[in-house]
């Protein structure tokens, strides 16, 4: 991953780009090819793609993507299932709360008292 890590030296800030794993791998990176200067700040870069080079490669990889794109895995699709299921109830219970919530409470009640009996 490539990081930006500005440095802070003679009265001066400046940036160093560097590729590390994690924050302090970069962190490191940047001290060890300056020894002398003060670490301010450390972020992630992550680098805008250049629009002819989308071009240029989308058309070579149109057919792999479009092939693979379409299929979808049974695992997939039972999870699209699932989700549409919570969202669906969700839907239920919060355009139908003012009949749900009565019959949930008297639900309850009745297998409250059910179960003292036993």
């Amino acid at each position: 991953m490539k990081w930006e890590v500005k440095l802070y030296q003679g009265g001066k800030v400046f940036t160093e780009e560097v590729y590390a794993n994690d924050y302090q791998d970069a962190k490191a990176t940047a001290q060890a090819r300056n020894p002398t200067v003060k670490i301010i700040g450390c972020n992630p870069t992550f680098d805008k793609p250049d629009p002819f080079e989308i071009n240029s490669s989308s058309s070579s990889s149109s057919s792999s993507t479009s092939s693979s794109g379409s299929e979808m895995s049974l695992g997939e699709m039972g999870g699209m299932v699932a989700l549409f299921a919570i969202l669906f109830v969700l839907w239920l219970i919060i355009e139908y709360w003012m009949w749900i919530l009565p019959i949930t409470l008297i639900g309850a009640i009745l297998y409250y008292f059910a179960k003292k009996e036993n």
